[in-house]
């Protein structure tokens, strides 16, 4: 007996909703409320936080969301266009684009060990 296996879909992580699906949590949520105070309170009361940590926390916030930046991807063969929101890159903060980066590390790690 044959199985045919259907492509897999894209599913597109959406942290604005606060879903827990691909292991965002309440992150989102609580740096959106909440983010600009923190980086207030910490300037006001020392030095505050380097820039990269500020560009990486704010950058987060716009990871995913399809306001803040999308393509069109199309397929010629099947005529078939999705939307794909854009991601920050972060390896620090967001969740989603550690964990590619991760992934992406021990492939190559793996590739560069291997006889």
């Amino acid at each position: 007996m044959s199985t045919v296996r259907s492509a897999p879909s894209y599913v597109r992580r959406r942290p604005e909703l606060d879903l827990p699906t691909f292991g965002v949590g309440p992150l989102h949520q609580v740096l959106s409320g909440h983010l600009m105070t923190f980086l207030d309170q910490a300037e006001h009361q020392g030095p505050g936080l380097p820039d990269f940590v500020k560009k990486e926390l704010l950058a987060y916030l716009d990871c995913g969301i399809l306001c803040k930046g999308a393509i069109r991807a199309h397929c010629l063969d099947c005529n078939h266009s999705i939307v794909v929101a854009l991601s920050c890159k972060g390896r620090g903060i967001c969740p989603s684009c550690g964990a590619g980066s991760l992934l992406l590390t021990g492939r190559f790690q793996r590739l560069m060990t291997q006889p």
